[in-house]
């Protein structure tokens, strides 16, 4: 992330394994004037400027109700 803030993006997506590993260096591309925007809920504590993200488990249990819905209408 350091290197991506001496290239000056516009924007960076961040998708990160450990969010407190890389709040810091998010921090720096934001400062260089880069958007920075987050695409996991650890992220959504103002971290970035933006986040993008679903509720995976929400969407399994909305799956699994339509597999099972149909699998009873048969």
């Amino acid at each position: 992330l350091r290197a991506l803030a001496a290239e000056k993006p516009k924007a960076v997506m961040i998708l990160p394994v450990d969010a407190a590993a890389v709040k810091d260096d998010i921090a720096a591309l934001k400062q260089a004037g880069i958007i920075v925007i987050g695409l996991d809920a650890s992220l959504n504590d103002g971290t970035c400027d933006t986040v993008v993200y679903c509720d995976q488990k929400k969407i399994g249990a909305q799956a699994g109700g339509l597999h099972a819905s149909a699998l009873q209408s048969e």
